[in-house]
């Protein structure tokens, strides 16, 4: 949910960059002189030290700041929550974008109103995913099961606590946040779940079956999904990160502990719904 929340003091700035992106190395050298002329210590993706040899850098998992602002789309945004915790101003530089907040064109001026304060945080809910009792990188968007065959469905076995909730012959499952729903979920004709709502949605990916529907979960719930016949299938953790997944697997998802947070301008989910799909609700 988006609240209001103290200003923050930012000492310590990171920047991520898609470096082959045209023209994004010019406005990530702007926004390095400009958080340097503010007295922001700044910390530069280790991935494009090369083109910012007098910068600071560091992984990103190693950097430790105050705020991280990304210059890039969806799948740089994702890739940063998955490896830090800071807090995140999102600069789009991607085709869609739903998850960023200030378009490329006014990159300087939207930065130069977040170090001022002007902005509201937008806390997201994430989920936990355990391949076997183990973490996984927590998830803003969506946890993916899909089959690793083409044309090959997989059959699995869904359990929400000890009940079972559906065993599903599909080409894979999707477990989506409100964040994600609007994304690989809205695309398999899952339900749009306002960010307001503290639950979590798993829809079947081309069921083979007339009544597989969509199923809403609290987000309290703990799901637990197992292969029921041998087929491969991979884990996909908001598109950057897989793993291999087979009869003697079990994927569990809980809510993460922690939430993700964005500085944004505008708590307006719908209009950015309308934006950015292009689409009547």
């Amino acid at each position: 949910m988006t609240a209001r929340s103290p200003r923050r003091r930012f000492k310590r700035v990171g920047l991520v960059l898609k470096a082959y992106t045209k023209g994004l190395v010019d406005h990530g050298a702007l926004i390095i002189r400009q958080l340097e002329r503010a007295g922001i210590e700044v910390t530069v993706d280790e991935n494009v030290a090369a083109i910012f040899p007098k910068e600071r850098t560091a992984q990103v998992h190693d950097m430790k700041v105050d705020l991280i602002v990304t210059l890039g789309g969806d799948g740089t945004i994702l890739r940063v929550l998955q490896q830090n915790p800071a807090p995140l101003f999102a600069i789009n530089a991607g085709i869609m974008g739903f998850l960023a907040e200030a378009p490329l064109a006014r990159a300087e001026e939207s930065l130069a109103r977040i170090l001022k304060g002007d902005y509201v945080e937008d806390r997201k809910m994430r989920l936990q995913p355990k391949l076997n009792g183990k973490n996984l990188p927590a998830c803003v968007n969506e946890v993916v099961l899909h089959t690793s065959s083409v044309a090959k469905m997989i059959h699995l076995e869904v359990m929400r606590e000890a009940n079972l909730v559906h065993r599903y012959r599909a080409d894979g499952l999707i477990i989506a946040t409100p964040t994600g729903s609007t994304s690989y979920n809205l695309s398999v004709g899952g339900p749009i779940i306002d960010p307001d709502v503290e639950a979590f949605v798993l829809s079947p990916i081309a069921p083979f079956t007339l009544s597989s529907r969509p199923i809403v979960f609290p987000a309290k719930s703990h799901v637990e999904v197992r292969m029921v016949a041998d087929r491969p299938a991979t884990v996909v953790l908001d598109g950057q990160i897989e793993r291999p997944f087979g009869i003697d697997d079990a994927l569990s998802v809980t809510r993460a502990r922690s939430d993700a947070v964005f500085l944004r301008f505008s708590r307006d989910f719908y209009k950015r719904l309308h934006e950015k799909h292009a689409i009547s609700i």
